[in-house]
């Protein structure tokens, strides 16, 4: 009676081990986009922008010598 019970205790474990389907973590993939917005163009910079970007670098690097 015992070993009946240790059999179908492990064929239950291993049935429900087996009958797991493959499961799917990814996803699925968006073919379409959730909005249409669109990042305007970027614009470069001026020299009074790269001046000051520069001028900021420097105070950055001296300051953390």
């Amino acid at each position: 009676m015992k070993s009946i019970a240790i059999f179908s205790i492990a064929a239950l474990s291993l049935g429900f081990f087996a009958s797991c389907q493959k499961t799917d973590e990814v996803p699925p993939v968006q073919t379409k986009y959730a909005s249409k917005y669109r990042l305007p163009d970027p614009q470069p910079l001026t020299n009074q922008d790269r001046a000051l970007i520069d001028s900021l670098e420097t105070e950055y690097e001296n300051n953390t010598k």
